[in-house]
């Protein structure tokens, strides 16, 4: 968990931190608990590298330790009339 807290940073999950602690201070200073409750959900997810979906649910990263990558398939089609 560490190790996820402390790599893998973009500048959405940075995004993310800064807008949570934004709203956190002015959460803060307007005495909104609402407002604190954002906060909280946005810095959550900043920290843990989770986003709306799930951990990162919302990105696609190609699967390094598969063989099939480097394969090309020839394909042949057939005309049907």
């Amino acid at each position: 968990m560490l190790q996820n807290i402390t790599n893998n940073w973009t500048w959405s999950r940075g995004l993310r931190m800064v807008l949570g602690l934004f709203m956190a201070y002015q959460a803060y200073v307007s005495h909104d608990k609402l407002l604190g409750a954002f906060a909280a959900f946005f810095i959550f997810q900043a920290v843990t590298g989770t986003g709306c979906c799930s951990t990162a649910g919302c990105t696609t990263t190609p699967n390094k330790n598969s063989n099939d990558t480097n394969k090309i398939e020839d394909v042949s089609y057939e005309e049907i009339k």
